[in-house]
């Protein structure tokens, strides 16, 4: 959990930096030499850069979002292709929005004899069975596209926006 790291982290950056403090004074009134106490401010200073740096390191991953490792995305293919009705997983996003918090996208090529309710069904059931098995994931959203045979006989990119996934 970030937030415990870095309440221990700043906790523990504070006593040390007391303790410098503190060190640099007692040596520059035992010495007369005022230079322990600049020495002692720089080193608190530098304290301070390297926690900074460790927490910006760790957090920085969840500041600008990133995919859920790739064990969990087979895992998350996996499940959507043992939705009934589904015949191709075309795209998969999934993007890491907090520590428990992830979301996942996908456009999903259905069975073309599928009505439009087994359709929806099973988008419901997809959701489920992924919510279920990664509690982490909260939010869901699949786009039922056609396969990329059909898009390639309407003269479309297979991919939707010209790009591959």
């Amino acid at each position: 959990d970030t937030t415990v790291k870095a309440v221990v982290f700043e906790d523990s950056a504070a006593l040390a930096g007391l303790v410098l403090a503190a060190a640099g004074i007692v040596l520059a009134h035992a010495t007369g030499d005022g230079t322990w106490d600049g020495v002692a401010s720089l080193l608190i200073g530098l304290l301070l850069v390297w926690v900074a740096w460790v927490l910006g390191r760790s957090n920085a991953e969840l500041l600008t979002g990133r995919p859920l490792p790739p064990a969990e995305r087979a895992a998350i293919r996996s499940e959507l292709l043992a939705t009934d009705h589904v015949d191709a997983v075309l795209d998969l996003v999934t993007l890491v929005q907090g520590p428990d918090e992830a979301l996942v996208a996908a456009k999903i090529d259905f069975r073309d004899a599928s009505t439009a309710a087994q359709i929806e069904w099973a988008c419901e059931r997809a959701e489920r069975r992924i919510r279920d098995r990664f509690p982490r994931v909260t939010r869901v959203y699949l786009d039922p596209t056609p396969g990329m045979g059909q898009r390639r006989r309407e003269g479309l990119s297979p991919w939707g926006d010209g790009g591959q996934p």
